[in-house]
């Protein structure tokens, strides 16, 4: 077991394949079934597991007789014999092996089997319930890896755009109230002739060119006009 739900080389489908296909007369595997769900294939296997009722888990059969407990649609009677399967750590899978197992082992349970009845009911009703919820868990988990996974996988394809993300994070909230309110705060005058300059600079290049073609021609001419009357 561990935080992140890592599971090693138990996520490689090739080596699951060989260990569950290759006992011949049965097969017992021992594991924390919260780590391996993390895998989409062992989530698989376990879904497949618990609708057959092989999973021996006593922290599960507790979750699932909590669960029952707090149903507020079971009898107080129900309710009793429920508390009392929190000193087993397992119970049969199958309903008639369970009926006949709790009216030997349950007290009060002889007395009123119908009660026994309700009590396989309620406790179907709660396992339907936690697994749906271990599914949407589950789910959620890889929905988030897959996006995790794809938000790196365009990072790497475009650093640029990583460092750019970069020096946008580098800025303090401060920095980028103080931009926001200059850029309020500065008169539409302004603005609208910072917008005009380059265009004013262009004309002013223009012209500049323009009044130095024109000298140059007015000087040639001059000296043209001096030559001749030096002749």
């Amino acid at each position: 077991n561990n935080p992140g739900g890592r599971i090693g080389f138990l996520a490689d489908w090739r080596r699951l394949n060989v260990m569950l296909t290759r006992a011949r007369r049965g097969l017992i595997v021992v594991g924390n079934a919260w780590t391996l769900r993390h895998d989409p294939y062992w989530a698989q296997w376990l879904d497949w597991c618990a609708s057959h009722n092989v999973v021996i888990d006593k922290q599960a059969l507790h979750d699932v007789v909590g669960c029952a407990v707090r149903t507020p649609s079971n009898s107080k009677a129900v309710k009793g014999l429920l508390r009392q399967l929190f000193s087993f750590e397992a119970v049969p899978p199958a309903s008639k092996a369970f009926k006949a197992w709790a009216l030997r082992e349950l007290e009060g349970a002889e007395k009123d089997p119908e009660r026994v009845d309700e009590l396989w009911a309620a406790l179907v009703a709660a396992r339907v319930e936690l697994h749906a919820e271990q599914a949407a868990a589950a789910e959620e988990a890889i929905s988030s890896a897959v996006a995790g996974a794809g938000e790196a996988a365009e990072l790497a394809a475009d650093p640029e755009s990583k460092r750019k993300g970069k020096e946008t994070k580098k800025k303090s909230p401060g920095q980028e109230e103080e931009a926001e309110l200059d850029v309020a705060a500065e008169p539409e005058a302004t603005r609208t002739a910072k917008k005009k300059q380059p265009a004013e600079r262009e004309e002013k290049v223009a012209l500049t060119t323009a009044v130095g073609r024109e000298t140059e021609r007015e000087s040639g001419d001059l000296e043209d006009w001096l030559e001749f009357a030096r002749q």
